[in-house]
């Protein structure tokens, strides 16, 4: 799919669920088969695609191994969530953006105390995908009290 010119792939979450299931609980960890699914459907997208969206970070992590030992041409945003803390990792064009929440969970986790984030990408606005900063928030959902952190990105800016 096309989205203002970036070409975005989704990926759907196994753990989501389902209101024709009762909304059961569909487990929470990724399992290595799911893993191995993701990845064999992550590699015929390569260069394809500029960003790749799931829920669950945990899916990505074969995909992320194959991609950090054979870098992609032009960079790659993989972009996710699930984990309620906010991340950011990069190696060579390659950005792992973890959202953390962007309040998934509502107002079901203040008593529990746990922050929530959220992340944002500024690209530039060229032919091709070029990613330079991303900022990553992260925000006690009590005290209202957030610390922020901006981060220059570097992937593919030569080209």
């Amino acid at each position: 799919m096309n989205v203002d010119g970036l070409r975005v792939a989704g990926y759907s979450d196994p753990f989501e669920r389902r209101a024709r299931e009762g909304y059961r609980n569909r487990g929470s960890h990724a399992t290595a088969r799911q893993k191995r699914a993701f990845a064999k459907w992550l590699r015929p997208l390569r260069g394809s695609v500029d960003l790749v969206m799931t829920h669950e970070p945990a899916l990505t992590e074969l995909a992320v191994e194959e991609l950090r030992a054979d870098p992609p041409a032009r960079p790659l945003a993989i972009l996710t969530g699930h984990t309620h803390v906010p991340s950011l990792l990069t190696s060579e064009n390659l950005l792992e953006l973890n959202g953390g929440t962007v309040g998934g969970g509502g107002t079901g986790n203040l008593d529990k105390n746990q922050p929530f984030g959220l992340a944002v990408m500024v690209r530039r606005r060229a032919s091709r995908f070029v990613p330079l900063l991303a900022d990553v928030v992260e925000i006690d959902a009590v005290s209202g009290s957030a610390k922020a952190e901006r981060t220059r990105l570097d992937l593919g800016a030569g080209g």
